[in-house]
């Protein structure tokens, strides 16, 4: 990528703050998992914590000694490493669209069930022809997040600003600076 573009990177002080609480669920897990009776229920529960929170902790741990740019955007393209190490030229972009978790009508209910935020986490999907072309993630677990995201409607594509030094807005920034002569639909 052009070194003339933007760059976004692991937020470190996140990363210590999501280590620490992955770090207490499994060992709420474990805890779970010992304390079980060999008749009661919590062991399965207590595994599940171990082993997903486990992963969420190799994640953040692993993403603190990562000090490549993990989104780049410049006069090329854009580039997130999470979805795979593929730039996405700008002449295979057709639209840019903004979209929240909550703008899914399942997921709306679900908000309302839960009493989460009605704002919470922004997003940019990136439309083209074949996303597929594009999606080549890193692990998994990554792939399996992505066809959940089509499953209810989002875009394969899309760029989460959640765990990086850079906000949606300068997302959006970033983007529309890049792509303003491109001829795409940007809706944020």
């Amino acid at each position: 990528m052009d070194p003339a573009g933007v760059h976004f990177h692991y937020h470190r002080g996140l990363l210590v703050f999501f280590a620490i609480g992955a770090a207490g669920l499994v060992a709420i897990g474990a805890y779970f998992a010992a304390a079980a009776s060999p008749w009661g229920s919590d062991a399965p529960e207590g595994l599940f914590f171990i082993l997903f929170f486990g992963c969420v902790l190799i994640f953040t741990v692993r993403a603190w000694f990562d000090t490549d740019p993990v989104v780049e955007i410049g006069p090329t393209g854009i580039r997130d490493r999470r979805m795979g190490n593929q730039l996405i030229p700008w002449d295979a972009i057709s639209a840019v669209r903004g979209f929240g978790v909550w703008d899914n009508r399942l997921l709306k209910v679900l908000r309302f069930l839960s009493g989460f935020s009605k704002h919470g986490n922004r997003f940019l999907g990136i439309i083209t022809d074949d996303p597929n072309q594009f999606y080549h993630p890193r692990n998994p677990i990554a792939g399996f997040l992505g066809r959940i995201n089509l499953l209810v409607g989002y875009p394969l594509l899309n760029i989460n600003m959640g765990p990086l030094d850079g906000t949606y807005d300068d997302l959006v920034v970033a983007v529309r600076q890049f792509a303003q002569d491109k001829g795409i639909d940007i809706r944020t």
